[in-house]
């Protein structure tokens, strides 16, 4: 038995799918992958790279290239069709979607998961109201026999010393910010660099501890959003047996029949654009800021065609009406988690679904731990190494699923393994397209046989 009909079977066998997606996947369609654009003479006399071309740091140093860059894809996205494979894929998934004793039992499973989570949020909730605010460490308590005082200086007649700033609260934060910003660089002297583990360590937590006000904003406004009271805004509960994640942002599932619930684009989508946040274009620049202010949480869709042209030779965009943003007319840009764009891209959880993503894979993990015969494929295609971030998750979800009950496939014609975390079970060395119709093809004939 050879690997396209191993896959079928685990297809045939499985009880829930995941289809994850990578630029591969699109490439088949005709769609030039973001390298093989930046192969463009205008681009190429400039020496200018795709991650360079569609930064956020591009939009202020040549918005006409920025927009063009984008613009271009858009246009690409819109006139090419997807190929067949897609088709093949949506079939795949409605064998899984026609079972509807597990679809109720994924939906029962991921309501009881989500009620837990709310629960475990509202009592760190009210942990934190009892706390003085911005004080994130144990609050350490008095001695019982302190050290005497120092002697006070002359007080007026209002009672604070003379000389004296009393301490405000922005500056004992800013304090804060400092220990956790500096720290994690003084513990890479203190680690030898053979510990990637432990710089890994470090830079997550570095991460984590230099959110700017643009992603609590964000997070604030979509808090908001909400009628639960829950910090996360309103979620649809997964119940589909199939879910599809990709980092592509042409919105070509969609195009193809797939649910839009099912649809986790965590990179975002061509067709939807937001704000930018306010340039820097100051040429004498007092802040190494790329912008002074962040984006706004507006999302809206993108430039109409007949506002702008982008020359075929330059590759510059023209605009007849500038893009900016409808709320409070920044530049507008799309909403698409750029190369260098930390806080700045506008997580709209209705584009990107984290949280639903989070609560499928949790709900089909919890009911193959409570029901052994239940099985899971997860196929990825055409995933690459630049941005490891479907390979990652395919991964994750393997090693977290009983080793007998889940068959991970992944199909790439230059790195078919190259595991993160876990090698795949099956390896196919191929295109996206010949791939699908060659596990198709068996998967029909077990069909017939059956």
């Amino acid at each position: 038995m050879d690997d396209y009909q191993k896959a079928a079977l685990a297809i045939q066998e499985a009880h829930f799918i995941m289809i994850a997606a990578g630029a591969g996947m699109s490439a088949d369609g005709g769609v030039p992958v973001f390298g093989a654009i930046a192969n463009h003479k205008a681009y190429q006399n400039l020496g200018i790279g795709y991650d360079n071309l569609g930064s956020p740091l591009m939009l202020i140093k040549n918005a006409g290239l920025f927009y063009g860059f984008w613009l271009s894809n858009l246009e690409s996205y819109t006139n090419h069709q997807p190929h067949e494979g897609y088709a093949i894929l949506r079939q795949w998934a409605s064998r899984m979607e026609s079972n509807k004793v597990i679809s109720s039992l994924l939906e029962a499973e991921s309501k009881t998961i989500l009620e837990r989570d709310n629960l475990s949020l509202t009592e760190k909730q009210e942990s934190v109201e009892k706390e003085p605010p911005h004080l994130h460490f144990p609050v350490i308590s008095t001695p019982p026999n302190p050290p005497p005082l120092p002697l006070s200086k002359p007080k007026s007649n209002n009672g604070k010393e003379k000389g004296d700033k009393p301490q405000t609260k922005e500056a004992f934060d800013f304090s804060l910010r400092f220990v956790f910003l500096f720290t994690p660089f003084f513990s890479f002297a203190l680690v030898p660099l053979s510990s990637q583990l432990a710089h890994e360590f470090f830079f997550f937590f570095f991460l984590q501890q230099t959110k700017s006000d643009s992603e609590v904003t964000i997070q604030t406004e979509a808090q908001g959003s909400s009628s639960s009271g829950c910090m996360f805004p309103e979620i649809s509960i997964p119940s589909s047996p199939s879910l599809v994640v990709t980092s592509n942002v042409d919105g070509w599932f969609l195009r193809s029949g797939f649910q839009a619930s099912t649809i986790c684009e965590i990179h975002g989508n061509i067709y939807k654009w937001q704000c930018s946040g306010t340039p820097n274009n100051s040429e004498k620049k007092t802040t190494p800021q790329l912008f002074l202010t962040p984006p706004c949480s507006s999302t809206f869709d993108p430039p109409c065609s007949s506002t702008y042209f982008v020359d075929p030779e330059t590759r510059l965009a023209q605009f007849t009406t500038p893009p900016i943003c409808h709320k409070c007319k920044s530049p507008s840009r799309p909403n698409i988690y750029m190369f260098g764009d930390g806080n700045l891209f506008v997580d709209d959880p209705n584009t990107t679904k984290l949280r639903n993503y989070s609560l499928w894979t949790r709900g089909v993990v919890s009911l193959l731990n409570k029901n052994p015969e239940f099985k899971l494929v997860i196929i990825e295609i055409g995933c690459g190494l630049r941005v490891p971030s479907i390979r990652k998750r395919c991964e994750e979800l393997l090693v977290s699923c009983p080793s007998s009950q889940a068959t991970f496939v992944r199909i790439n014609p230059d790195y078919p393994d190259n595991k993160i975390l876990a090698s795949p079970n099956i390896c196919i060395k191929d295109t996206a397209l010949n791939a699908i119709n060659a596990i198709n093809k068996h998967l029909s004939k077990n069909e017939v046989r059956g």
